[in-house]
């Protein structure tokens, strides 16, 4: 029940009479002029969903007192319509960084929202809340923050629940000054909450049981209900001047906010030996004060709470001000007297025809003598006939046959029910009609995905007060993520949009691309904007990404773009539904991890770099690898001799003209050496070439040697992805073969 104080403070069970008049004053301003409406909004709800209630209030029990009570309800036809509306295109919260604040830490506000929700099974609290906000006309749920592991006493790691409230139209309150949909100006928020007897005198003590005052009245008496004691849980805002740090960091010019209180003197001392300047300023500063109240004492002061607002999350059906006065209403109280005048016609006729039910012969008691039974038992038993006395003259004879005196008919229905019946019917079926709901034949996916999104205008004035009631919601969570996940290097879940589970390490340092150093997930710095928005059910987003990514796929194969089709095609793989399919989906993630598709996280980075740590070649390769590599070394060295040898005879042509030329300058052509003949010269071109061809030689081999070590890795591949199949259908077959029954198992 309670959550978990900011900071430190004394928990008084003392009375503080003063104070609890106050708020006892301030419960009954909001309450007391709000009674008829949160009546009517608890009557709209029982007569949707409770078997009677549909005669209850306003004299219409009694004027049926005495009749059959027909219910046909036809209210509820309107609230399934929105009521899969609404589970069908589900508010998703989004953080989006502003200024300041980084894209990473964004990303990891977003997963552990969804990580807490699923946590705390929140989709149970947004069901009911939106169910009694579209039924009666509000409906609540609130955040709490609590120990990670209560039962720990080393762990004080604490986390946030999204905590149900049922009965919102007879529990939540506010502030009645306030004027906000998202009660985001309260000065103060209740929710009176119903506790067993006997789970209260556990806790408080039997002599302290005290029902906070009861603010509604019920349009019916019920005769049984649970032995409870009513508690007030208090929400008071309070606004108090308090010290705000700004340390900036000389070099970088990078700035930290925090409040005084909320850091240590150690800490700040450390700031500063690192070279971080400190400025003030005094700032108003938003808390909230928890009370646990019962109707004679402050049962408990939980002292200040997480975050800066009530994190009490209300919404409305339909909400408006009207004389000064907050009014609200669902989907059932426009249609409760149309729905009850159709049930009082259609009681009338049912009572009518169980009356009458058909035409009866009226006979002299003559006619009928010794005759009785068949005519009483007549339609039980299916006589195929029945019989009756004759009646004779005064002289004996028999007289003329007569009929029955006369018959009676069944009462007819005033042509005036007639017509009331027509039109109370027809503006029903209008005011509650779902629109077309058939699948024609021959419908394209795009036109069957047009009609699936489409929200029907019935429900859109629903569906946009809940998308606000999330966003509020949102900014709650994020109000108290900045004072519940803020121990450095603690890990905290993430839950992707697809329902993968990982972790995040909070304070993390990192370098950017750019080589700067930073530390990210940090909630208490930056500004981030809250965005909710409306979207599809997770089936029909997966089934659509599956038919665009396989069109993508032949697309992208025909063309060539051989990349693109396969990341396309492990793309529909990882968005595939049904049984069987999870180790497939496993084995397309691998191989999107290896091709960059998806991003790893942080279990999945931590087993790639250990894997590429641990794996090694076989000898095979290894020996491929060596001898491609010696192939290549020979090839090279081969090159450089040719080349360093063709060198070699181009210099010695070139001295051997440099002589001849002295030699006939200095002593005329008889003193010139012989003149070479070219051979030596030709003889050692040609062993270059041979060495160059030689070299080319071994290049080719190294090649082909590479080629083999890939076409190896190819086949490879293959097989282990036909074990993979192969493994899978075996699996399939047994799973087959353990569901036939004991004949058919021994036939297969």
């Amino acid at each position: 029940m309670a959550d978990l104080a900011t900071q430190s403070e004394t928990k008084s069970a003392k009375p503080d009479q003063a104070k609890l008049d106050g708020f006892l004053r301030a419960f009954d301003t909001a309450a007391t002029p709000q009674q008829p409406q949160r009546a009517l909004a608890l009557a709209a709800r029982r007569f949707a969903f409770i078997p009677g209630a549909m005669w209850e209030g306003d004299g219409w029990d009694e004027f049926a007192a005495n009749m059959v009570k027909i219910e046909v309800s036809k209210v509820r036809r309107a609230l399934r319509k929105i009521f899969n509306d609404y589970r069908a295109n589900r508010t998703t919260v989004d953080f989006r960084p502003v200024e300041d604040a980084d894209e990473a830490t964004a990303e990891t506000l977003d997963g552990l929202l969804r990580a807490d929700v699923y946590r705390s099974n929140a989709g149970q609290s947004f069901d009911n809340a939106f169910d009694e906000g579209t039924s009666g006309g509000i409906g609540a749920f609130r955040l709490s923050n609590r120990y990670e592991d209560p039962y720990d006493p080393d762990n004080d790691h604490q986390v946030i629940d999204f905590l149900p409230i049922v009965d919102a139209d007879q529990s939540v309150y506010f502030d009645p000054n306030s004027k906000n949909y998202d009660k985001s100006d309260a000065k103060w928020g209740c929710v009176v909450t119903s506790v067993a007897r006997a789970a209260f005198n556990d806790e408080w003590g039997a002599e302290r049981a005290t029902n906070w005052p009861k603010a509604t009245w019920l349009p019916i008496y019920d005769w049984f209900t649970p032995d409870v004691v009513r508690v007030c849980e208090w929400y008071q805002v309070e606004e108090r001047t308090e010290t705000r740090i700004t340390l900036t960091n000389k070099l970088t010019g990078e700035e930290i906010k925090v409040w005084e209180g909320d850091v240590e003197a150690e800490w700040l001392a450390d700031q500063k030996n690192a070279g971080w300047t400190r400025s003030n300023k005094q700032v108003k500063r938003k808390r909230i004060h928890k009370y646990i109240l019962s109707g004679a004492e402050i049962l408990s002061d939980e002292g200040l709470i997480a975050g800066s607002e009530i994190p009490i999350i209300v919404y409305y059906g339909e909400r408006r001000f009207i004389d000064n006065q907050e009014r609200f209403e669902g989907r059932v109280q426009r249609d409760m007297d149309s729905n009850r005048l159709l049930n009082m016609i259609l009681s009338y006729m049912a009572e009518s025809v169980s009356a009458m039910p058909r035409e009866v012969p009226v006979w002299y008691p003559e006619q009928i003598a010794g005759h009785e039974a068949d005519w009483a038992r007549a339609n039980i038993d299916r006589l195929p006939y029945l019989t009756i006395n004759p009646i004779y003259n005064e002289d004996g004879t028999l007289a003329q046959q007569a009929g029955p005196v006369y018959k009676t008919t069944p009462p007819e229905l005033p042509p005036q029910m007639a017509a009331l019946l027509q039109a109370v019917t027809a503006f029903l079926d209008e005011d509650s009609q779902d629109g077309a709901d058939e699948v024609v034949a021959n419908t394209s996916h795009e036109a069957m995905d047009l009609a699936a999104t489409r929200t029907d205008e019935k429900s859109s004035g629903y569906m946009d007060n809940w998308k606000l009631t999330m966003e509020w919601a949102g900014k709650v969570y994020l109000g108290m993520v900045k004072e519940t996940y803020v121990e450095e290097g603690r890990k905290v879940p993430q839950l992707s949009d697809d329902g993968e589970h990982g972790e995040a390490t909070l304070l993390q340092p990192e370098t950017d691309d750019q080589g700067r150093f930073r530390i990210i997930n940090d909630f208490t710095q930056g500004r981030f904007n809250v965005i909710a928005d409306v979207t599809e059910s997770s089936a029909t987003k997966r089934d659509k990404t599956v038919r665009k990514a396989l069109g993508v796929a032949q697309i992208a194969g025909a063309n060539g773009a051989n990349d693109i089709a396969n990341a396309a095609l492990i793309t529909a793989v990882l968005n595939f539904d049904g049984d069987g399919m999870d180790d497939f989906k496993a084995y397309a993630r691998k191989a999107a991890l290896q091709i960059g598709l998806v991003k790893p996280t942080d279990q999945e980075a931590q087993e790639m770099q250990q894997a590429g740590q641990q794996q090694q070649p076989d000898p095979a390769q290894i020996v491929l690898m060596a001898q491609a590599k010696k192939f290549t070394s020979e090839a090279a060295r081969a090159d450089a001799q040719a080349q360093t040898e063709q060198a070699t005879a181009t210099q010695k042509a070139a001295d051997a003209r440099l002589k001849i030329a002295q030699a006939d300058a200095v002593g005329g052509p008889d003193a010139a050496p012989d003149v070479p003949t070219g051979l030596d010269h030709v003889t050692t071109a040609v062993d270059a070439a041979d060495k160059l061809a030689g070299a080319d030689l071994k290049r080719a081999q190294a090649a082909h040697l590479v080629e083999q070590m890939q076409d190896k890795r190819i086949r490879r591949g293959h097989e282990i992805l036909m074990d993979h199949a192969g493994h899978a259908l075996d699996v399939r077959a047994q799973e087959h073969a353990e569901s036939l029954p004991a004949n058919d198992k021994a036939a297969a």
